[in-house]
């Protein structure tokens, strides 16, 4: 999902419900919910910065649309409350948003992908026989289909066993 091809239907709901409500209307909603927003918030900005960190190395600054989302999850805090009191409106809105539990576990999963492909660029920038194995143009090819990850799977254990 590329967040820029998602956020003109979000964007739409913004104003929506910008139109109907201020943002002090957010303030009236139970504290379970803002709690709810501000934990889902604080998901989907980590899922953003972990994956833009994780891929910009292979993908470059404009990784996915991402880099604005990674810019807001280190915005100061009255920003990002900002961000939760609009989101919390925007979840009355009845835009098809992600469930909390499914924010939490794709924000779990961008942290392990930032963790692996940051090894990955440490593996390549540290073990010269794999360097040429492991350059962004050999990622992104790999990454494009389940035939070219397959090939390179293949690559890397070939490398391997020519130690």
């Amino acid at each position: 999902m590329n967040f820029i091809q998602v956020m003109p239907g979000v964007f739409r709901a913004m104003a929506r419900t910008l139109r109907r409500n201020m943002l002090s209307d957010a303030l009236k909603l139970r504290p379970e919910e803002l709690l709810a927003a501000r934990d889902d918030v604080r998901g989907a900005l980590g899922i953003a910065r972990d994956f833009y960190e994780a891929t910009k190395w292979i993908y470059g600054n404009r990784a996915f649309g991402l880099r604005l989302a990674a810019w807001l999850s280190r915005s100061a805090a009255s920003q990002r409350a900002l961000l939760v009191l609009g989101f919390a409106l925007l979840k009355t809105s009845g835009h098809p948003f992600l469930p909390s539990d499914q924010i939490a576990n794709l924000a779990r999963i961008a942290a392990t992908a930032k963790r692996d492909n940051l090894r990955l660029k440490e593996i390549a920038e540290n073990h010269p026989r794999l360097a040429g194995l492991l350059t962004p143009k050999a990622l992104r090819r790999a990454f494009s289909t389940s035939t070219g990850f397959e090939r390179f799977r293949r690559q890397l254990i070939a490398a391997r066993m020519h130690r």
